[in-house]
């Protein structure tokens, strides 16, 4: 059997993106990106920037790998269940990438690592479905001026959407609390209530991969400085419907009155501080 001859020694694990952005590829390479939650969303998120070119990653969640986390996360296989995900997913990008892959692992919940690896790195990427954690977070990053990115599904439909502070909506902009008396006994209490039982939702592979796959891009444009860059996109795969808003012409603005990233009174940001967050 003939063998077919590459044109290119296999030196260069990123040759081909090389050939795509020349010097640029350096713009991103340098990037630190953390990451909080690494369900379905984070750990396709890591990989898709991993093979974009990032380098530097932290990642926070201080669940373990379960049985239904297989089929929707590349990562993860049946050896991996009971282990924790942080390191589960840095041992996967250690093998695929070797060293030039520098990977800080906390498995912990956002109230138990330190303030500064939520607030200081050049893009946070959401990927939780708790609430007060999605406020948490989305508090701290808007209020030092820094860019995150929250993405989301159900069934059929996926969304994302790229907050950039000052310009652009956050996620309290457009997903209010919908229990208010709750959330009073969260600032009284100073505590996070009893979390609830982590019910799987009902989401397709295919819907997953789509939504990450255009984040992924976005956010490399966002630092590359290229095109025209999506803001917020939400699509129904069964009806083929969209909503794509860009950041140079028709982006969501902040809410005057949004409690998170404008000084409405709705919520305390010290007291969300105390908040512990599961």
């Amino acid at each position: 059997m003939s063998q077919r001859k590459q044109m290119v020694e296999n030196q260069d694990q990123f040759y081909n993106l090389r050939l795509l952005l020349g010097d640029k590829l350096r713009e991103i390479e340098d990037k630190e990106l953390v990451f909080v939650g690494l369900g379905t969303i984070g750990v396709g998120m890591a990989i898709n920037m991993a093979g974009n070119g990032f380098r530097k990653f932290t990642f926070i969640d201080g669940d373990k790998v379960s049985v239904r986390n297989i089929p929707l996360c590349d990562a993860y296989g049946l050896s991996d269940i009971g282990k924790y995900k942080v390191i589960v997913l840095k041992n996967y990008l250690k093998r695929k990438y070797g060293n030039r892959v520098q990977i800080k692992a906390y498995s912990a919940y956002v109230n138990n690592v330190p303030l500064k690896e939520i607030t200081n790195h050049d893009m946070l990427i959401l990927g939780v479905d708790n609430e007060l954690t999605k406020l948490f977070v989305t508090y701290h990053r808007m209020w030092t001026n820094k860019p995150m990115a929250v993405l989301g599904f159900w069934g059929w439909e996926a969304s994302f959407m790229l907050s950039i502070p000052g310009k652009t909506a956050c996620y309290g902009c457009l997903f209010r609390p919908n229990n208010r008396k709750e959330i009073e006994k969260v600032r009284k209490a100073r505590r996070c209530p009893q979390p609830e039982p982590n019910i799987p939702g009902a989401v397709i592979h295919g819907t997953v991969s789509r939504i990450v796959g255009t984040a992924a891009n976005e956010i490399t444009k966002y630092f590359l400085h290229e095109g025209r860059i999506i803001q917020y996109y939400h699509f129904n795969a069964l009806t083929e419907e969209e909503d794509v808003r860009f950041l140079d012409n028709n982006y969501l603005r902040p809410d005057e009155k949004c409690p998170i990233c404008r000084h409405g009174g709705e919520l305390d940001a010290t007291e969300l501080q105390r908040i512990r967050i599961g």
